[in-house]
């Protein structure tokens, strides 16, 4: 009775694992037929209680949470501000990233100096570890490990640099994918106030050098250059098959960028009642127009950007607002239920002057609209 017991269950268990490698196997397929991943984050909260970066397999029940990302959504921008936090890091041992717990403490640090971030992904704690992992988690890993790229390119992310960091692959693949930002025309280096990436040094690391050589390796380079030099034999790489993968997705991510936030994209948008005003700021000038959105509308989305922290966004707003006719500003102002007499282009160029690096533009900006009569800044 025994043995044939055993082997019962031993079927009963094969059966099981069977049927859930099955289920993971169509769940993929059926993200990658609709451009998306799912993924696990684990909550702050219990990540800044731990002493010891856990495994995957060792997280507290209930402390992983699963989040579909839509690529789409990723490359427009819909995660830079909700919360979440990518960490990009170098593993000091082949089955164990932190032995000494010195980048755990480094993390923790940065989540208590930034409330607001509520979920961490990072790639021990998040992902089904070495032979733990079952037949299903193991197809789930794959999947997870292809599409790792969108929570590089599309959320903030902290870099833990140490001296070694900067020749191993993986890490400078991260590191890139950190410092670019997705608009109408492709990968882009990212804007000054438009950085998603924050670096911490560890180890033999210090602040002013190794994040300081990091940004000149890969701040302003094209995805061609960035295929270029990842290729090369110096960039090491534990799994060359990871290599050859993420190699391959830098061309495709550039077109995938281009068809997110180009004029099929913001055509689609305007289908489903988007307006300009609202749209991602990736979505370039020249591609609303072409997705069919009217001059006024255009015109509109400037107004609501000539106050923006980033000077090149701003700037190239004022210059849209200054070229537009009086009329054409009206229908602009109206459609954004502002009154066109209140709004002169006189003050929103003053508006957006408040933003000006320059005290002396600011205070002359100040000055301009103190004299304005109260009814000026009403609707």
């Amino acid at each position: 009775g025994a043995p044939e017991g055993r082997a019962s269950t031993a079927e009963a268990a094969t059966a099981a694992a069977a049927a859930g490698q099955a289920e993971a196997e169509a769940r993929v397929e059926e993200e990658q037929r609709d451009g998306k991943c799912t993924f696990y984050f684990i909550g702050t909260t219990y990540l800044k209680s731990v002493d010891r970066l856990p495994a995957f397999h060792d997280v507290e029940p209930g402390a992983l949470v699963e989040r579909t990302v839509v690529a789409t959504d990723a490359y427009r921008g819909a995660h830079a501000g909700d919360g979440t936090l990518v960490v990009s890091h170098r593993w000091e041992a082949p089955d164990e990233p932190d032995g000494t717990g010195t980048q755990l403490r480094a993390l923790q640090a940065h989540l208590e100096a930034h409330p607001h971030i509520s979920q961490v992904w990072i790639d021990y704690a998040c992902m089904p570890q070495g032979e733990r992992r079952t037949p299903a988690e193991g197809v789930l890993f794959k999947h997870m490990l292809r599409n790792v790229n969108l929570l590089y390119v599309g959320m903030p992310t902290l870099l833990l640099v140490d001296i070694s960091y900067l020749s191993r692959f993986w890490t400078q693949f991260e590191a890139w994918l950190s410092m670019r930002e997705c608009r109408s025309s492709g990968l882009l280096a990212a804007g000054a106030s438009r950085q998603r990436c924050v670096m911490v040094c560890l180890h033999n690391a210090t602040m002013g050098n190794e994040d300081v050589k990091l940004r000149q390796m890969w701040a302003d380079v094209t995805p061609t250059a960035a295929h270029e030099l990842l290729s090369k034999p110096d960039v090491t790489v534990t799994n060359q098959s990871d290599k050859v993968t993420q190699l391959e997705k830098i061309a495709t991510l550039d077109d995938e960028v281009r068809a997110a936030l180009g004029e099929s994209g913001a055509a689609s948008l305007r289908a489903d009642g988007v307006s300009a005003a609202a749209l991602p700021l990736g979505f370039e000038w020249d591609v609303l127009a072409a997705a069919g959105y009217a001059p006024a509308e255009v015109l509109a989305r400037a107004i609501t950007l000539v106050s923006h922290a980033d000077a090149d966004v701003r700037e190239g707003a004022l210059a849209r607002v200054d070229a537009a006719g009086e009329g054409e500003r009206g229908e602009a102002l109206r459609a954004l239920g502002l009154n066109p007499a209140h709004y002169p282009a006189k003050v929103l160029k003053c508006v957006g002057e408040l933003e000006h690096t320059d005290g002396k533009v600011r205070k002359a900006a100040v000055q301009t609209l103190g004299k304005l009569p109260a009814e000026a800044f009403s609707v």
